[in-house]
């Protein structure tokens, strides 16, 4: 229950200890002063040392294939391309699963819902969005520390100070000056990411719900996402 700073304060001695555990927390896109926090980075820590962090081969969709066949083998039905206006429109069901953002559960269910909910969904908060970008590359990026090379995730922030105010800052409708950003380079694992010879990397930073800022041209983040000839970790 303990906070992601506290406990990575506390707990370990060296500042590359802490800065690795941030990393890790710093996935939940909440502040890491806050309190819980701590579970995120145990968690994806743990996985790490037990079993690494598995990626599926062919890209993530692979397991939206996996279980949508597993459906239909039970005799599930899929309908796609048709937009729910109100949940009146479903056919007769013991359940109904909503897999959709408070707003929109207000649009299309509000009128089943007890009153007390309905006003805890019209107050709900959205959290941190995602600016991401996707590459199509000739070669894998020229890390000059060698262990990126054999990792498929990579973080790229500083001490945990800098991560914790990072992500800080788009909780609080800010933009980072110098944003914790996480990369993904399936490719180096996955040969069917990419065409034989080129490789696939993406990476995304938090930024405040709602943002329209363009992150390539910060100061800081220009060195992450423009990749020049000298882009390194």
């Amino acid at each position: 229950m303990r906070s992601a700073r506290k406990l990575a304060e506390s707990t370990f001695r060296t500042e590359q200890a802490r800065a690795l555990f941030a990393g890790l927390a710093a996935h939940s896109s909440v502040p890491l002063d806050l309190m819980a926090t701590a579970a995120f980075g145990l968690v994806l820590g743990v996985t790490g040392h037990a079993v690494g962090w598995a990626m599926p081969r062919g890209g993530a969709g692979r397991i939206t294939h996996a279980l949508a066949s597993y459906l239909r083998s039970l005799g599930g039905e899929i309908v796609t391309g048709r937009r729910v206006e109100t949940i009146d429109e479903l056919p007769p069901a013991r359940l109904i699963l909503c897999d959709v953002t408070p707003r929109q559960l207000l649009r299309i269910a509000g009128h089943r819902l007890p009153a007390s909910y309905r006003h805890k969904l019209e107050r709900y908060r959205y959290g941190p969005a995602a600016y991401k970008i996707d590459w199509a590359l000739d070669a894998p990026v020229p890390w000059k520390a060698k262990e990126c090379l054999r990792a498929g995730t990579v973080h790229l922030g500083g001490t945990l100070e800098e991560i914790a105010a990072s992500e800080r800052a788009s909780w609080q409708g800010e933009h980072a000056d110098k944003p914790f950003v996480l990369v993904a380079q399936p490719s180096l694992f996955d040969a069917t990411r990419a065409p034989t010879g080129k490789h696939t990397l993406w990476a995304y930073c938090h930024v405040p719900h709602g943002s329209t800022c363009d992150m390539t041209l910060t100061s800081e983040a220009d060195s992450v996402s423009t990749l020049p000839d000298d882009f390194s970790g």
